[in-house]
C-alpha cells in the first residue's frame, strides 16, 4: 500500500493540503540554477534570484545546520520557485513524500521533496531558513514517527508521541482539517524547529520597552515594528500555536524524538534545567505618570537557576474566545540585566508616551531562550486592568492551557494562588472549593468523620461543622443556613467558599473577570 503525503507551511498561517499538483508543472519555467550536494541532494532553482551555485550551496549548508540523521538520505530534492504557490499563495514551503507498507511495516520511501516559494522576494538564506527548517521538520518527524510507531498520522491518538505531548484526548488536535495550528503533523514539525532547528532560525530581535524608547527619542521607530516580521521572530513566536505549551517546557517531548531518532542536537546542554523554573512573573509596581492615564505598570520576573545565561522577552497576548489574535513584544532583557519591563506609559520633562492597555483582561508571558537556543515559556499571567490602580492577576499553567482553562474558578489566599488536585467549581451561581486545602491555609485543623460524612474545623477564632448534602452548618454551636450543600467530587470535599472563609474570620472578594476568589486572612490565628 502506498500513500502520498504533502505538507505545507506558511510563515503567518500555514495550511495543510493532501492534494498534490507539481509546482514544476505549474511554473514550467527554465531552470535558473542547480546544485548537487556531495550526498546527492539536488537543489533546483526556477528563480533568477537563486541562480548562483554558491548561494545554493549556502542553502544546503543551512539545511545541514538543522538536526538530522539517517532520514536525510531520503530527501532527494529542494526546489525553489520565483512566485507564490499556485495551489495556495499562503504556502511559503511544502514537503511531500510517499509511504509504503511491506510485511506490516510502514516506512517512508526515498525521493522526498521540499519546495520553497517566493524566491524572487525571499532572496537570502536567512529569509528561507524558517521555511526550510519547518519543512525538514516534517521530513524528520514523519520518518521517525513511522519508524517508532509503525502507524500513519491518522492513527496519532494511540501514539507514544501524542502521550508525550499530552495531546491524546485534546478535542481540537486532528490529522486533517482547516485549523492548521491544530494539525498533529504541524505540531510535530514546530517541535522539531524548537528542538533541532538551526541557529539561523533561532536568532532573536531585541525589543525595548516604552521607557527605553522614550530615552532614545525613537519610540515611533522602535516600538511600532513591522508586524509581519514578528511572526518570523523566534523570541516572540517560537511556534504557530500559542495555546499549546512549548516543546522546551516538556522533557518528554525531547526524550521522545531523541530516543526515536538517536539524533541529539549538539547545541543542547543536557545539564540545563528542563524545563526551566520561573519564579514570580508579576506586576511589582503601579505608577501614575504626571497624573495622566494610562498608568505605568512595572513587570518583574526572576529565574530559579541564576547561573544559566538566558535571554528573556516579555510578550503580550490579545486573546478572544480562547484564541490568540495578536501578539506584541514588550521588552527583551539579558541574564545580567534587571528583569524588569515598563508597560503602559512613560514620561520625561518633554514627552509623554503611552500604549494601549486592555480595558479588562490582558495576558502576558515570558519567553526564555537559553544559551543553547532552546526556548521555554513561563506560566501565562492574566491581568485584570479593570481596577487600574491595583489590578488582580492569576497565573495559568501549561496544563490549564492544554485543557482550554484560561478563566476558571481560582482562589488566592493572602496573595498566594492556590493549587488544588480537584479544581473549584461553580454550581447554581455559587463557588465551591476543596475544603481541606482552604481550611489548612487559613490555619484550621480539619477532621473528617466517614460514618456521618461530617467535617469539623477548629481555629482560635471559630469551630465549624458541616455535613455532606446538608445546607445547615454550625459555627460556634450556632446553626447557619448555606446557599448550597457541601458535596464530594472525585474524592475531595467541596464546600461553599464564601461561607467557609467568612465563618473562619477571613474576608472574601470575588473578581468576575478572572473568576478569582481573593481571601484575606485577617482574624484566623
Amino acid at each position: 500500500m502506498r500513500k502520498r503525503i504533502r505538507l505545507n507551511f506558511a510563515i503567518l498561517l500555514a495550511i495543510c493540503s493532501l492534494m498534490f499538483i507539481s509546482a514544476e508543472t505549474a511554473f514550467a519555467e527554465q531552470i535558473a540554477g542547480s546544485y548537487t550536494a556531495p550526498d546527492g541532494l539536488q537543489i533546483i532553482s526556477y528563480s533568477p534570484s537563486w541562480s548562483d551555485v554558491e548561494k545554493l550551496n549556502d542553502l544546503y549548508n543551512e539545511l545541514l545546520l538543522n538536526g538530522h540523521g539517517e532520514e536525510i538520505k531520503l530527501l532527494s530534492k529542494i526546489a525553489i520557485y520565483p512566485e507564490e504557490n499556485p495551489d495556495n499563495g499562503d504556502f511559503v514551503g511544502t514537503w511531500y513524500g510517499e509511504t509504503d507498507t511491506v510485511n506490516g511495516k510502514v516506512y517512508l520511501k526515498n525521493g522526498c521533496t521540499i519546495e520553497l516559494f517566493n524566491g524572487d522576494t525571499n532572496t537570502t538564506v536567512e529569509s528561507f531558513a524558517l521555511s526550510l527548517a519547518h519543512e525538514y521538520g516534517h521530513h524528520f518527524t514523519y520518518y521517525y514517527y513511522l519508524k517508532n510507531e509503525n502507524k500513519l498520522w491518522e492513527d496519532w491518538r494511540s501514539s507514544k508521541f501524542a502521550e508525550a505531548r499530552g495531546l491524546k484526548d485534546h478535542p481540537l488536535v486532528n490529522d486533517q482539517g482547516e485549523q492548521h495550528m491544530w494539525l498533529i503533523q504541524e505540531i510535530a514539525a514546530e517541535d522539531y524547529v524548537q528542538l533541532y532547528g538551526s541557529p539561523t532560525v533561532k536568532q532573536s530581535n531585541y525589543y525595548y520597552d516604552i521607557a527605553e524608547n522614550l530615552e532614545k527619542n525613537a519610540y515611533f521607530l522602535d516600538y511600532y515594528f513591522d508586524e509581519s516580521s514578528y511572526y518570523k521572530t523566534y523570541n516572540v513566536q517560537p511556534q504557530e500555536n500559542f495555546i499549546l505549551p512549548l516543546a522546551g517546557n516538556n522533557r518528554d517531548i525531547y526524550d521522545y524524538w531523541t530516543k526515536a531518532s538517536n539524533v541529539v542536537n549538539t547545541n543542547n546542554d543536557p545539564d540545563l534545567t528542563f524545563p526551566p523554573e520561573f519564579v514570580d512573573l508579576r506586576i511589582a509596581e503601579v505608577n501614575q505618570t504626571k497624573g495622566l492615564k494610562p498608568l505605568q505598570y512595572i513587570f518583574t520576573w526572576s529565574y530559579a537557576n541564576t547561573s544559566i545565561k538566558h535571554e528573556y522577552t516579555l510578550v503580550k497576548y490579545e486573546i478572544e474566545q480562547g484564541s490568540v489574535v495578536n501578539v506584541f513584544p514588550v521588552k527583551t532583557t539579558r541574564a545580567k540585566e534587571k528583569q524588569r519591563a515598563v508597560y503602559g506609559s512613560a514620561a520625561n520633562r518633554k514627552w509623554y508616551y503611552w500604549q494601549p492597555v486592555p480595558q479588562a483582561v490582558g495576558y502576558f508571558v515570558i519567553y526564555a531562550k537559553a544559551s543553547d537556543n532552546r526556548i521555554s515559556s513561563s506560566k501565562l499571567l492574566a491581568v485584570d486592568f479593570t481596577n487600574i490602580y491595583k489590578p488582580d492577576t492569576i497565573l495559568i499553567s501549561d496544563d490549564d492551557m492544554l485543557k482550554g482553562n484560561l478563566i476558571i474558578p481560582r482562589v488566592k489566599v493572602d496573595g498566594e494562588q492556590m493549587e488544588f488536585s480537584v479544581q473549584p467549581i461553580v454550581k447554581d451561581g455559587r463557588t465551591l472549593v476543596p475544603m481541606r486545602a482552604i481550611f489548612n491555609k487559613l490555619g484550621a485543623t480539619v477532621n473528617w468523620e466517614e460514618a456521618t460524612q461530617t467535617v469539623t474545623a477548629h481555629t482560635y477564632y471559630a469551630d465549624v461543622t458541616l455535613q455532606i448534602g446538608s445546607k445547615t452548618a454550625q459555627v460556634n454551636g450556632r446553626d447557619v443556613t448555606l446557599d448550597i450543600a457541601p458535596q464530594i467530587v472525585d474524592g475531595s470535599t467541596l464546600v461553599p467558599l464564601r461561607f467557609i472563609s467568612e465563618s473562619l474570620g477571613a474576608t472574601v472578594r470575588w473578581n468576575p473577570n478572572l473568576m478569582l476568589a481573593i481571601i484575606e486572612n485577617k482574624k484566623v490565628q
